[in-house]
Parts: C-alpha cells; structure tokens; sequence
C-alpha cells in the first residue's frame, strides 16, 4: 500500500450509530448537569452516574468489574477478555468497536503524515 493509499484509507471514517440524531429533548434534572438525551431511556441509564448504581457485571471469571451500562460492561468484556472484531488495515491491531477503531485511525494518519515529511 503506497503512503497515498494508506493516508485515503485512514482517513476515511466509518458511519457511527449517533450520525444523524434528533433533538435532545430530555434534560437531567441535576443541578449543573444539563446533559440531554433523545430518549427518556438514555436519561434514566444516565441518572445511574448521579447514583453510583451499577447493575451490570462482567462475567469473566476474576474480573467482576462493575458498570452502570449494559453496554460499557459488554465493550469491557470485548476489550479486555476476547478478541476485537474490527481490525485496522494498516497495523492489524484489533478492536472491539467502531469508535474505537475510528479514533485509532484518526491517531494513525497523523502518525504516516509525520513519517512521511
């Protein structure tokens, strides 16, 4: 792969879940908080961070880590005790999301642009 090649590929993004969202129109009721969310779901998930309740565990014999989201304890699990599923083409390090891989592509065209001057 030529430095131009490598240099489109890593800074293409891939398309995320929150690309396109509608208004937020539930506000947290925190004082000095003022997070907002789409959906009243998200705020109640949300008011766990006001509370300290964290009702998800991880499953993996030894850790027991603790989280306030269903999907934070899920990322966890797929980081740290399993392989990722989305593999950088330049370096083929894995990763167990989207974002993830995104923002480490964003860190790996810098990386190229300054080898390359």
């Amino acid at each position: 792969m030529s430095v131009q090649d490598t240099i489109h590929w890593a800074s293409q993004r891939f398309p995320t879940d929150d690309a396109r969202r509608p208004e937020a129109k539930y506000v947290c009721p925190v004082p000095g908080c003022g997070s907002k969310f789409v959906r009243h779901f998200n705020l109640r998930v949300h008011m766990r961070s006001h509370s300290g309740e964290k009702p998800f565990k991880c499953e993996s014999p030894g850790c027991g880590e603790l989280f306030s989201r269903q999907l934070d304890c899920k990322r966890h699990e797929l980081r740290h005790h399993s392989i990722g599923s989305y593999i950088c083409q330049g370096c083929r390090q894995q990763f167990a999301d989207i974002d993830s891989l995104n923002q480490h592509r964003e860190c790996f065209i810098i990386i190229i642009i300054i080898m390359h001057h």
